[in-house]
Formats: structure tokens, C-alpha cells, sequence
């Protein structure tokens, strides 16, 4: 196995491992119940979420490994390389992707539940949108990287999945989120959802109207080299053919 892919499996028990403790101090935190909604029902709920999305990465790391031993040995040809490939690109990204969505979701509410009665010198409105929108960024940056060959459905999802997040938790948690002491987790994942949702409308509106930012779009997001770099000019290539049709 590649050491890279080690590494990303060590992440996928530490990770979420971390979160997990994260999501338990919300739930030591003396219950308010302005959702009524268990919080044990809710942790259970987040818990479960982290671990979709950690079955993602280690299915990702796993089924990477296979694709590069067979890249390098020559047999993309065989079946087993079409398998894997579905367990790759599809089912290991929809599992973290979804897995993350749900875990901000469920964490949101927990806290809404359990409010943070500590008052922090650090955190205030415009360091918790700042935090809430650089994780937003990297979220974004990790969807594009992942996208490749399944770039239209991975940037479709996404969309939905944070238009769908950000709005579930204005709904059900923006009313009772008077204070950023109170509730900074439910503030950032609100910010980074929403930056996640406006960075990909924007960059799916760069590719249908401008082929010149687009290819510099992938180039800054890909290596030289890189398998989807090439998959994805061939992507914005076609995409231009077809605008250039249309009009």
C-alpha cells in the first residue's frame, strides 16, 4: 500500500475520532431543549454520520491503492479495475461527502440543545464566519479535487447537499442562535456550508459561461500530470463545444 494511502486511513480513525469528542463535550454541556428532539438520539445520529464518512475515506484509501498498483501494472482492461473503480470515484466520495453534510447538521442541533455557556475573548461574529469560511474553502477545494471523472454528479450533490444543509439548519437552528458564545460550532458550520454552496454555484457558472477561467480553474486546482487534469479540460472543452452549439 502506497504510504500516502496509510496515511489517509490513519486520518480516517483520528479524524472522526476527534470529532466524535468534539460532538460528546456539546453533550456534557447542560441540556436547554429549545428543539424537542433527544440528545442522545442526536449524538447518535452524529456518531453514526462520522462514521459514514469515515467508511468513505477508508474505502477511498483502499481502492486507490488497487487503481494505482493496476495503473502501474498495465491492466485497466480487466473487470476488477471497472469494480473498483465504482467503489473509488462513486461510493467512497458520495459516503464522505454525505457523512460530513449530516455530521454539521446533527451537530448544529446538538448544540442548539446544549449551548456553550463560556465566553471566549477569541471567538466573536467575524472570527467564527472567517473560521466557518476557510473550512468551507477547504471543503470546496477537496470537492474539486475529488471530482475527476464523475465531476457533473460530485458538483450537482455538493450543491444540493449544502443548499440543503445550510437552509435545515437556518430553519431549525437560526432562531435560537441569538449569540456566537452560545452556539460557534452551529455559526461555522452555517458559514462553511454556505461558503461551500456560493463558491460551487459560482464556479459552476464560471464553467458554463467562460472557457479561459475554467481551464484556469483546473490547472490551479490539479497538477501537471494528475490523471483528472486531462479529464477535466476534455470536460470544459466539451462544455464549450456545447455553448458555442446552443448559440
Amino acid at each position: 500500500m502506497y504510504y500516502v494511502q496509510l496515511y489517509y486511513l490513519i486520518l480516517a480513525v483520528v479524524g472522526p475520532l476527534v470529532l466524535f469528542y468534539a460532538g460528546l463535550d456539546i453533550y456534557h454541556r447542560p441540556e436547554v431543549r429549545n428543539l424537542p428532539l433527544s440528545s442522545n438520539f442526536l449524538l447518535g445520529l452524529y456518531t453514526t454520520s462520522l462514521v459514514v464518512a469515515a467508511i468513505g475515506v477508508g474505502i477511498h484509501s483502499t481502492t486507490t491503492s488497487v487503481y494505482q498498483s493496476l495503473v502501474k501494472e498495465g491492466q485497466k482492461n480487466l473487470e476488477s479495475f471497472r469494480i473498483n473503480e465504482i467503489f473509488h470515484l462513486n461510493l467512497s466520495h458520495n459516503f464522505l461527502f454525505i457523512g460530513t453534510l449530516l455530521a454539521s447538521f446533527f451537530l448544529s442541533v446538538l448544540e442548539i440543545n446544549h449551548p456553550s455557556s463560556r465566553n471566549s475573548m477569541f471567538l466573536n461574529a467575524g472570527s467564527t464566519i472567517t473560521l466557518g469560511v476557510i473550512i468551507g474553502l477547504i471543503e470546496m477545494v477537496t470537492i474539486l479535487r475529488s471530482a475527476g471523472h464523475t465531476f457533473s454528479s460530485h458538483i450537482n450533490y455538493s450543491i444540493i447537499g449544502s443548499a440543503a444543509g445550510s437552509l435545515a439548519i437556518f430553519i431549525f437552528c437560526r432562531p435560537f442562535m441569538t449569540s456566537v458564545d452560545a452556539y460557534p460550532v452551529a455559526f461555522i458550520l452555517f458559514s462553511s456550508l454556505m461558503t461551500v454552496f456560493f463558491c460551487l454555484v459560482g464556479i459552476t457558472a464560471i464553467f458554463i459561461t467562460s472557457h479561459s477561467l475554467s481551464e484556469k480553474i483546473v490547472n490551479r486546482t490539479f497538477p501537471a500530470g494528475h490523471p483528472f487534469r486531462e479529464v477535466l479540460k476534455l470536460k470544459v472543452f466539451l462544455i464549450k463545444i456545447e455553448r458555442e452549439w446552443l448559440e
